[in-house]
């Protein structure tokens, strides 16, 4: 009788160790599921400042592509100007060059004695 108390109170004893190591290696994993959140957490919230910084370049670059197509607008109306301006001119010097003609045609009529 005591021998199968002694057994028994042994099996116990070593079912408690076996206990013991499972709930031991259950802590263990808990642990690493914790540093495994931890790292997935680090990881989005630097995945997050990552994203913003991108918005605020693309935000940056919509900027500067505003003001480049406003310069080209302001170049284009330049042209359009000067294109106008020159055509004027042209006309102009068409014009002084016929006059020059006609007064070139008149003063051969007079002749100096």
């Amino acid at each position: 009788m005591i021998v199968k108390i002694q057994d028994g109170t042994q099996r116990a004893a070593q079912e408690m160790e076996s206990a013991v190591l499972r709930v031991n290696d259950g802590v263990h994993l808990a642990r690493r599921a914790g540093d495994s959140v931890t790292g997935i957490r680090e990881g989005a919230e630097q995945a997050t400042l990552a994203v913003d910084e991108i918005s605020n370049a693309i935000k940056e670059q919509v900027l500067a592509v505003k003001e480049i197509a406003t310069r080209v607008e302001s170049i284009a109306q330049g042209s359009e100007t000067n294109s106008a301006s020159a055509a004027q001119t042209a006309a102009s010097a068409r014009q002084m060059e016929s006059l020059a003609h006609l007064l070139h045609v008149l003063t051969t009529r007079f002749r100096i004695a």
